[in-house]
């Protein structure tokens, strides 16, 4: 998602994670009923997207539930939630609507919910991908979004304005010309052994990183100790994991089993803004470029290390990404593809 940053610096919503809590959203919700549906026709881009912005607004509700009641599919065939439920999707929908509708403003003027359709929708994808203000990878993530605001559109005034169909056939129509998929990126560090030695030399947090590279721990795991369950053959069970699951890593190494048993006996826990500051000057400091989120990249080459050392061990590729895939807590084999396989 982090693509959507980049279009003409997003405005933020008016609704942030800092302002809103789960009351205040449950009162917006119930403004629906009281919006005065005949305004969409006048509306600026800012109004119409605020008014869906409380149709599909989803927080507080069963992502489950939702899906159940959806008939929005995915490009993978899967059934989609019509709702937004987090905080963070909240104020992307509301930014990706407005910049569409507000497109339609600058290019066509006059009143922007007669210009909603098919077509409008092509345009400003297309004049976003001519300019290079997003990736194609991008462009498919707003196209999703679009296809929300339509549904939000049509539940708010009863009347449709882009159907499905017509979705597919624009997405279809842009992919002639641009590729819509993710740019698969290696993230691991070339020298994730200097990063480690760096964090040693000067943070009280180096234990985490240690985590990451040698057990392949997720941030909010490495830096919680709470969640540590140390076991007989020195491997650790992770619970309240991403998602609330529970994973277990490989067998530590006996120093470093020490380390976390002192480290679980001491409450350690680190707020997660301290450790990736400290990181990341490890990580600049070492000749390596830090991006965002860049604490996974030791995840990265956990998994690449541990699949060739379960390779030469004699297990087959299958057998090794199956137990990689065990070791860090991920729910599919395709996940873990993204860390160990590229073209």
């Amino acid at each position: 998602m982090k693509q959507l940053q980049k279009e003409s610096k997003l405005e933020v919503s008016n609704v942030t994670e800092s302002q809103l809590d789960n009351s205040l959203l449950k009162k917006e919700r119930n403004k629906h009923e009281k919006i005065n549906i005949s305004s969409i026709a006048r509306a600026n881009a800012k109004s119409i997207a605020n008014q869906l912005t409380v149709v599909a607004n989803g927080i507080g509700e069963s992502k489950k539930e939702a899906r159940s009641k959806s008939e929005l599919k995915g490009q993978n065939g899967q059934v989609k939630s019509e709702k937004v439920h987090s905080l963070k999707a909240m104020d992307n929908f509301r930014s990706v609507s407005k910049n569409y509708f507000q497109h339609i403003k600058n290019t066509l003027g006059g009143k922007i919910e007669k210009n909603i359709n098919a077509e409008t929708v092509k345009d400003y994808i297309l004049t976003n991908l001519i300019a290079e203000k997003f990736e194609g990878s991008t462009a498919n993530t707003y196209l999703s979004i679009l296809e929300k605001t339509a549904e939000s559109l049509e539940k708010l005034t009863n009347k449709t304005y882009i159907t499905k169909a017509e979705f597919k056939q624009v997405k279809d129509e842009i992919k002639k010309d641009f590729n819509l998929q993710k740019l698969h990126r290696n993230r691991a560090y070339k020298n994730p052994q200097a990063i480690q030695k760096e964090m040693e030399r000067f943070s009280e947090f180096a234990l985490s990183s240690k985590l990451q590279i040698e057990l392949g721990m997720r941030i909010d795991d490495a830096i919680d100790s709470s969640k540590w369950s140390i076991n007989s053959d020195r491997s650790i069970t992770i619970t309240d994991s991403k998602a609330g699951i529970t994973y277990t890593t490989k067998t530590a190494s006996k120093e470093l089993e020490e380390e976390i048993t002192v480290a679980k006996a001491s409450g350690y826990q680190v707020p997660t803004t301290t450790y990736a500051n400290e990181l990341k000057e490890a990580v600049e400091n070492t000749d390596h470029v830090w991006k965002k989120n860049s604490s996974h990249g030791l995840r990265y080459n956990f998994a690449q290390n541990r699949l060739q050392e379960l390779i030469k061990e004699g297990k087959t590729y299958a057998q090794a990404k199956g137990q990689v895939s065990l070791e860090m807590g991920h729910s599919r084999l395709s996940i873990t593809d993204t860390y160990t396989s590229f073209k």
